[in-house]
Formats: structure tokens, C-alpha cells, sequence
């Protein structure tokens, strides 16, 4: 799990994605905007809008703290935050690791079915 995230931390400016930009972060930015937690054209599930959200959730959070629970003031801190030069790697850093749990995911799901990857049963009978 470690190297994943240390490989995919080191490779995650790679540059410009096409879908990125008009499917993922302009999506996010209308759903801040409108306060409404679906985009209203979704191809891509929402999780993954969602994931692009919450490091703009997170400035939102701070500001309602320092001001108060004033919707616009803390609807302007997340546009800000979205509009930001890293935001974008942000978002994939968050992907990357979010996708690294996995690992932990299946080896639990594994261990829970008792199925033991390097266990191999031999029986003399058959």
C-alpha cells in the first residue's frame, strides 16, 4: 500500500486530462454554486464528484468556523478553493490514496472469507 501511494503521489502531475476539467471540477463547481450535492447532468457516478469535493468541503469547514454558518461566505472559501492552481492535484492525490484503501479492502474481505491467498490445500486422498 505504501509504495502505491508513493508511486502514485510521485507520478500524479502528469499534466492535462481531457475529461477532467468539464466532467469532474466544473460539475463540482455547479454543485457549490447551487448548494445541490448531485450535478444535474451525471455520467460519471457521483462518488467521484464527491471525492473531488471534499478538499474544497474541508476550506468550507474552516471558514463556517470563522465566521459562522454564513452559507455564501462559506460557498465563496470553496469556489476559491476550487479555483485554486493545485487543486486539481489535490483531487488526484485524494483519488490516489482513496483508491490505495482497496488493498486494505480486499486483504480484509479475504481474511473475512477465510480464503488465505498463499494457502493451498493438497489432500492425499484425491
Amino acid at each position: 500500500m505504501a509504495l502505491f501511494v508513493t508511486t502514485g503521489l510521485r507520478g500524479v502531475d502528469f499534466g492535462y486530462h481531457w475529461d477532467e476539467v468539464d466532467w469532474q471540477v466544473k460539475p463540482v463547481e455547479e454543485m457549490v454554486r447551487t448548494g445541490l450535492l448531485l450535478p444535474r447532468a451525471d455520467i460519471y457516478p457521483a462518488f467521484s464528484k464527491w471525492l473531488v469535493l471534499l478538499p474544497a468541503l474541508a476550506r468550507g469547514i474552516v471558514k463556517g468556523f470563522e465566521v459562522g454558518l454564513e452559507p455564501r461566505v462559506i460557498q465563496a472559501a470553496m469556489l476559491g478553493a476550487i479555483s485554486a492552481p493545485d487543486y486539481l492535484l489535490t483531487a488526484r492525490s485524494l483519488f490516489i490514496v482513496v483508491s490505495s484503501l482497496t488493498i486494505v479492502w480486499v486483504y480484509a474481505a479475504a481474511l473475512i472469507a477465510r480464503l488465505r491467498i498463499f494457502e493451498v490445500s493438497h489432500r492425499e486422498d484425491e
